[in-house]
């Protein structure tokens, strides 16, 4: 049997580990996946990430665009989750943990 493989990114998590570890925000998310698999059979990758507000302006449509770029990769998923404002703090992500950790149940069962 040929070796299957499922892909989970939590996007913001991914971000800000390339920002702080290695300097760099962006990648070609399709060849960075075809290194993962290698010679495995992929499955799907997922890709997690809170949507911005409108308010947020030309960083939202920034996001819409890379979330685009993302849907035209092949086996390629985009789920997304919410922010939520929370008081003299950052916002918060909602339901992409949830997401992940369900979809990795899905594929395993």
């Amino acid at each position: 049997m040929d070796e299957r493989i499922a892909i989970f990114i939590d996007g913001s998590n991914f971000y800000h580990g390339l920002k702080e570890n290695i300097g760099i925000s962006k990648i070609n998310f399709q060849k960075f996946v075809e290194l993962l698999v290698g010679q495995r059979d992929l499955l799907r990758t997922y890709y997690y990430n809170a949507t911005l507000s409108t308010n947020e302006g030309e960083r939202y449509k920034d996001q819409q665009r890379f979330f685009a770029y993302l849907r035209t990769i092949p086996n390629f998923t985009v789920r997304l989750g919410r922010l939520e404002k929370r008081e003299g703090a950052p916002p918060e992500e909602k339901g992409v943990d949830v997401a992940i950790a369900t979809d990795m149940l899905v594929w395993c069962f």
